[in-house]
This record gives C-alpha cells, sequence and structure tokens, in this order.
C-alpha cells in the first residue's frame, strides 16, 4: 500500500507529507518511480492517492481544470468524480487525499472511487468527500507515534521519515513490502510548496519486488 503521511501544524501554519515513489503491479513488482504528491501551489493544496495511478492522474487533473479554487473544489468534487470515472472509463480503484487550508487551519480530505478497500476503514461509502482531520498516517501500525502539533516542521518531516522507513517493514500478504523508492517531502504553507527527496531505498529496482530486509 502507497504510504501517505500527512501532518498538519496550525502553530506553524505548514502541512508537512511525506509520501512513497514506488509504484507496482498487483503481485508487487516495481513497475517504476514517480512523484506521487500532485501540487497545487496557485491554491496552497495538494493532491495524492492511493490504488491505481492513472486513475489518480487522470482525476487529479479534472478536478483541478473544473475546480477554481480549493474551496470550490471541496464543493465539486462529491459530484464530479463519478463523472470523470465514467467519462475515463476509470475501473481500476482509487482513493483521493487532499491537503489545504480551511479557515486559516491544515485539513486533509478523503474520497474514493468503488471497489477495493477504504484504506481508511472508515466504512464511508464511495463518492463521499468528507475531512479526516489534521493528520493521516498510513499504512498504520501498532507502535507509530505521530507528531506533536506544536513541533517545528523540520521536526515533524523528521519523525514522518522514521515513520515510513517504519511502514516499509509492513508487509504484504505475500510476505514483500508495498512501500519503497524514494520518501519524497512535501511542505505547503499559504506563500509556497517544497519538495525534496529524504531518503532512497537503492536497492529497489523496476521488474522486481521490494526487500523486506531492506
Amino acid at each position: 500500500m502507497t504510504a501517505v503521511n500527512i501532518f498538519g501544524s496550525a502553530k506553524h501554519n505548514t502541512i508537512v507529507m511525506v509520501t512513497d515513489t514506488a509504484s507496482y503491479d498487483d503481485a508487487g513488482f516495481v513497475r517504476g518511480f514517480a512523484s506521487k504528491v500532485r501540487p497545487v501551489p496557485e491554491w496552497s493544496a495538494a493532491i495524492t492517492g492511493r490504488g491505481n495511478s492513472f486513475g489518480i492522474d487522470v482525476a487529479t487533473r479534472e478536478l483541478i481544470n473544473r475546480g477554481g479554487s480549493f474551496k470550490e473544489l471541496f464543493a465539486i468534487t462529491s459530484q464530479e468524480l463519478p463523472l470523470i470515472v465514467d467519462q475515463h472509463r476509470l475501473d481500476r480503484p482509487f482513493e483521493l487525499i487532499l491537503t489545504s487550508f480551511v479557515a486559516g487551519r491544515p485539513a486533509i480530505f478523503f474520497i474514493r472511487t468503488p471497489g477495493g478497500n477504504d484504506s481508511l476503514g472508515n466504512g464511508w461509502p464511495p463518492y463521499l468527500f468528507y475531512p479526516v482531520g489534521g493528520s493521516l498516517i498510513g499504512p498504520s501500525a501498532p507502535g507509530f507515534i505521530e507528531p506533536d502539533p506544536d513541533d517545528a516542521p523540520e521536526v515533524i518531516a523528521a519523525k514522518l521519515e522514521q515513520i515510513i522507513k517504519e511502514q516499509r517493514q509492513i508487509l504484504a500478504e505475500d510476505g514483500y513490502p508495498r512501500v519503497g523508492g524514494s520518501a519524497e517531502l512535501t511542505v505547503i504553507t499559504p506563500d509556497r510548496i517544497e519538495q525534496r527527496t529524504l531518503h532512497t531505498w537503492c536497492e529497489d529496482r523496476i521488474g522486481f519486488r521490494m526487500s523486506p530486509e531492506s
């Protein structure tokens, strides 16, 4: 499962994200490496997701084109996403996670298409666009320690880096991880979006499964 770790600090007016970059087939064989975060600097926002990467890319592009602002996107997503899925025949399930500032505070929103599992486990139906609070850590496991909201952004980033390294050790049913490639940091403030690589699993290669030993 794609690692998506987002933490908002109202004190520092900053959103910190750490995601992995590996895409893989149903059997866990790596098919490529690319950023999974789609920054929208003009909205001080970013969109990421889990599941079918083609569907995520198409849906993100179409939603941005149809919304004039993050506030407007919030209003239209539940209505427009089913139309986008039908229009582009996006049959493989995916989830979208959108984050920006609402009423001056960091906020995270979630929506999924039919099929597959609800990775948040809340039991909400498909196409319901709903807030999930100021932080999202996934995949989760017992023992994860989230950052403190009062931590400085660089401290939050370091803690999320440690979490994604632990997520690498969460294995699928076949005994192989689904988190890999690189750990990419995205920092969002009302003024700018910055991205850089925190860590790279150099042993990950296209055409092979990721190693649980790293």
